[in-house]
């Protein structure tokens, strides 16, 4: 990786690394975790409808702040830059506004609200694609199905072009459901009057 932190590493860097088997470790966890959730299909290359997208690894040390290491962090990618682009493809995804985000924390501290923050585990691969993209294998894996193959993604994986939209949508819908409204202000910035 053209990279100036030591704690995020290529695919080859990861695979020359003392901790080599800690990568390959967090790789293969990756993997199962996506093929839980139903992420792709292995299908020969000849039924590939479209170009077959480029994929990576990102490889990250996670630390606490203070330093500890915490866990090592195998992401596995779509190339979105090389995906081809859909006719009429809209990518755009909101995200809140600082000013919106120091209102609500300044609210929370005059009227003594309790708040916190969360963090989806691979929030992407909830949303379902509107149509199947084909990706390479993961780098340093084989299928055992004969002859080449390819996969046919069903959900969104990180680095797609259109996956913020996607998931930006997907949790829209649900907390519209709960009875959230949308302010027009700021499309990431949602009330609910109790």
């Amino acid at each position: 990786a053209s990279n100036t932190d030591p704690d995020v590493l290529s695919y080859d860097e990861a695979m020359r690394a003392e901790d080599r088997d800690k990568w390959i470790e967090s790789a293969a966890k990756e993997i199962r975790e996506l093929e839980q959730h139903g992420a792709w299909e292995e299908v020969p290359v000849s039924d590939a409808q479209k170009k077959i997208t480029p994929t990576s690894w990102v490889f990250r040390r996670k630390r606490a702040p203070d330093g500890t290491l915490l866990k090592w962090k195998g992401r596995f990618v779509v190339r979105g830059d090389l995906e081809p682009l859909e006719e009429n493809e809209s990518n755009f995804s909101p995200v809140a506004s600082w000013t919106s985000i120091r209102i609500l924390l300044t609210l929370s501290l005059i009227w003594n609200w309790t708040s916190c923050t969360m963090d989806f585990a691979n929030a992407f691969i909830q949303s379902k694609l509107e149509s199947p993209k084909w990706i390479h294998l993961p780098r340093g894996f084989q299928s055992a199905l004969p002859g080449k193959v390819c996969l046919r993604l069903k959900r969104s994986v990180y680095g797609g072009r259109n996956c913020p939209r996607l998931f930006y949508e997907l949790i829209m819908k649900a907390l519209k459901e709960f009875g959230f409204t949308e302010s027009k202000m700021d499309p990431c910035f949602l009330f609910k009057k109790e």
